[in-house]
């Protein structure tokens, strides 16, 4: 009788332990999906089209996608226009927006545009070389000194600030982009350690 407890323990203990692996394999796959991530920086501007003061800037549209449409500035507010996506950013003082949810190793093409209280919309940024456009790629969630894979020099930002609980950056293993490096950040650089866009 003991024998048989024994052998329902251990089939039990077996199938509880695979149950686990399936749940972390398939939480694994999750997590790894569309995580990478970039930031888009511009310059405020400070002067309206007509050349006077700019006063009542309210925020900035970063518009993003997969196609390039340089030379195609969004017209209407609140419309992606021609690109897949956008983001409202109403902080007049932002300089940069992390966008998160893209592809690892995918070429994406952004353009920014300032507006007003009036909702009245700039045109599209322009870059040193006047193009209306930039591309990146996008890099890996736990790709924390930026260098394309994440291994080693990850962990080494990781390990030396888990359990800051506030004011954690990107490059001090924040992966999840909540201020704190802990469980759930360790979790993204689990799944995504070994990855390389090289």
């Amino acid at each position: 009788m003991d024998d048989q407890k024994q052998k329902k323990k251990l089939f039990l203990t077996s199938v509880f332990v695979f149950g686990l692996l399936l749940f972390f394999s398939s939480a694994h796959g999750v997590l790894a999906a569309n995580s990478g991530r970039l930031i888009v920086n511009w310059t405020p501007p400070t002067k309206n089209a007509d050349g006077s003061d700019l006063t009542d800037l309210a925020g900035y549209i970063v518009y993003y996608g997969t196609t390039s449409h340089s030379g195609t500035c969004p017209a209407v507010f609140g419309s992606a226009g021609p690109y897949d996506s956008s983001v409202t950013v109403a902080n007049p003082a932002a300089t940069s927006q992390e966008i998160t949810g893209l592809t690892e190793n995918q070429t994406y093409y952004f353009a920014v545009i300032a507006y007003n209280a009036s909702d009245n919309m700039s045109g599209c940024a322009t870059t040193s070389g006047s193009s209306t456009e930039v591309s990146k790629k996008a890099r890996y969630q736990a790709d924390f000194d930026e260098n394309g894979s994440v291994g080693l020099g990850d962990w080494s930002a990781f390990h030396v600030n888990y359990g800051m609980s506030s004011g954690a950056t990107f490059a001090d293993g924040d992966a999840d982009g909540d201020g704190k490096v802990g469980l759930s950040d360790w979790s993204i650089f689990h799944g995504e350690y070994g990855d390389s866009i090289n």
